[in-house]
């Protein structure tokens, strides 16, 4: 068991499913669902579901939608910033009838209450932890903090847009978990590079690189080692949590000490669950994805 600590967004996720491949323009029948979600809180329950000992720091609105954010929570510890009567952070989404995103929107400006003067008032706390493991929606400022930390500390980049908050820190990281286009913006290269270039620019120090590839599978990468996997065969419900799954079981592995490719494999296991699953976390996900 690790002690984890992860600081990051909790959403109610407000996901649409069309029945059939999606018309522009249209209405298209399907359904409407409402879902714990946020990348932070994603990560957190897949840490607490394979067996480790998690505080989750984060914050939420006293309201209706934070009222079913936190009944999923009730497998950690939670540590809740101030957020002085800010709504919970949604997030909306649109599937298309194979489970893939079409397009999605956030409103999470309750992510801004994670401040650094609250992330240290628990510094203590947070570098006790084995592992740090924060997301780009929080304030850039406190992705800076957590980066000065002495500390183990693992990153996911979110988007392409949230994704520059880490220029600065990059190599301050120990694990960066990104997706192609988040690639080249921290490798500063343009969309014609290829990915033997990404990896290249990427392989610098000791930072260990998690890079999704989508239905071309998963890279794990450092100027040590390098491990390549096909996306897992699954029957797709929804692509939401996949990478998170992916990102949480590569850690917990790479903590451990499993060399790349054991622990890519073991990430694929978590990620086939999640996109098997209409919920980010699927509620088979636990210790025996690492058994054989």
């Amino acid at each position: 068991m690790l002690k984890i600590a992860v600081v990051g967004a909790a959403n109610l996720d407000i996901r649409s499913a069309s029945a059939k491949p999606m018309l522009s323009s249209d209405s298209n029948p399907g359904t409407v669902g409402l879902f714990p979600g946020g990348v932070g809180r994603n990560l957190a329950q897949d840490f607490a579901q394979m067996g480790d000992d998690v505080t989750f720091y984060t914050a939420i609105g006293e309201d209706s939608q934070g009222d079913i954010v936190k009944a999923s929570l009730k497998a950690m510890k939670v540590v809740l910033a101030p957020s002085q009567g800010m709504a919970t952070g949604t997030y909306v989404c649109m599937e298309d009838s194979d489970g893939r995103l079409l397009f999605a929107v956030n409103a999470m400006e309750i992510a801004s209450a994670i401040t650094v003067d609250f992330l240290r008032s628990y510094e203590k706390d947070l570098l006790a932890s084995d592992v740090i493991v924060l997301e780009t929606n929080i304030p850039k400022q406190a992705v800076d903090y957590l980066s000065s930390l002495d500390a183990r500390l693992a990153c996911d980049a979110v988007s392409t847009f949230k994704a520059v908050k880490l220029k600065d820190c990059l190599d301050r990281l120990t694990y960066c978990k990104m997706n192609r286009a988040e690639a080249r913006i921290l490798a500063g290269l343009d969309e014609s590079a290829s990915f033997d270039s990404l990896v290249e620019a990427l392989s610098k120090g000791d930072r260990v690189n998690l890079v999704s590839l989508g239905d071309q599978g998963s890279c794990l990468f450092s100027s040590r080692e390098l491990a390549r996997k096909p996306a897992p065969k699954a029957s797709i419900v929804s692509v939401n949590g996949a990478g998170d799954a992916l990102f949480a079981a590569v850690v917990h592995c790479l903590c451990l000490g499993y060399d790349y490719d054991r622990a890519l494999e073991i990430g694929n296991r978590a990620c086939r669950l999640s996109l098997e699953s209409m919920q980010a976390v699927s509620e088979k996900l636990g210790p025996g994805i690492f058994k054989d």
